[in-house]
């Protein structure tokens, strides 16, 4: 079984590997009498793991490199959250006044992010189609310590956002 040498960059050791595969493929065919070039051997690598081409096999560890980097927790610099489990809470949900309450605080892998549950005092209707009445009383919401609604990178979407104290 292969394993990392490194745990900064995945990507340059998967390809390492790859190719060495291609190493020992071109050398097994050329013991038995097939002589094949070297970027044949990386071609036929790729084509066995069921990819088009080399260069689309090459792609794809960078693609899971970067999904990696991505979800690797970040440092321990964020201050606690400045609302607690229980506290009444107000803003907008979707463009909606809303007071409630903080029911589910969670912290995420990405730092400044925060996992929760809002409950609203009353429901709250979604904007939309007459005939589809969408309410919501409960929501799961990402927000940043701001109190906005953000994505689980921390980009804000805004959807949603509390009154901070």
């Amino acid at each position: 079984m292969y394993k990392n040498t490194t745990q900064e960059n995945n990507a340059p050791d998967l390809i390492k590997f790859a190719k060495s595969r291609a190493k020992k493929l071109r050398e097994f065919l050329a013991n038995q009498g097939h002589a094949i070039s070297h970027s044949q051997s990386l071609e036929a690598t790729a084509q066995t793991e069921g990819f088009k081409d080399w260069n689309t096999y090459t792609a794809r560890f960078k693609m899971a490199e970067d999904a990696i980097t991505d979800l690797k927790p970040q440092p321990e610099t964020a201050a606690p959250y400045p609302l607690q489990v229980g506290d009444a809470i107000s803003g907008t949900f979707r463009g909606a006044k809303f007071t409630g309450t903080l029911r589910g605080l969670e912290k995420t892998i990405t730092g400044g992010v925060w996992r929760t549950v809002l409950h609203f005092d009353k429901r709250i209707e979604l904007p939309g189609h007459p005939a589809l009445k969408n309410t919501r009383e409960r929501v799961r919401i990402m927000l940043n310590a701001n109190g906005v609604s953000v994505n689980l990178k921390g980009k804000p979407d805004g959807h949603t956002i509390l009154n901070m104290p």
